[in-house]
């Protein structure tokens, strides 16, 4: 290979890692660190929120999910798929027939507004966790 085949086909090959790194984003900052002033402005929800829909994606292997478009890529939960929310709080997780599998977190406990919760036919398996018990809205 002479000199000026490399000298280009080195800087195509740092361009495409270049623009691969400035297109790939990183995982969503549930952190209270990440929230401004107004305190839904980074998440649109609570850090506590936050966090127990990271549990979920996690404990239920999301990234294997049949559809699982803007989790822990973005920073707004509220726009996740099957994810929905109210007055900065999630009241509503639709992933019916979504490929969940594992266990659910017991951090679901942790959304107090949450009205409606539908994960059937999914490949789910353990306990419920017991603080779903608390959920008084659900």
């Amino acid at each position: 290979m002479n000199f000026k085949k490399h000298k280009y086909f080195t800087s195509l090959i740092g361009f495409a890692a270049f623009s691969w790194l400035s297109f790939a984003q990183a995982a969503t900052d549930c952190s209270d660190s990440a929230q401004t002033e107004n305190k839904y402005a980074q998440t649109q929800i609570s850090a506590k929120e936050c966090h127990a829909l990271i549990d979920l994606y996690t404990s239920t292997k999301g990234a294997r999910w049949k559809n699982h478009t803007g989790w822990n890529v973005t920073e707004k939960p509220c726009n996740w798929y099957g994810v929905g929310c109210s007055d900065g709080h999630v009241n509503s997780i639709y992933l019916y027939h979504n490929k969940l599998s594992g266990s659910l977190p017991e951090s679901l406990g942790n959304f107090s507004h949450l009205v409606y919760l539908n994960l059937g036919s999914n490949q789910l398996n353990g306990s419920l966790p017991e603080s779903l018990g608390k959920l008084n809205e659900l």
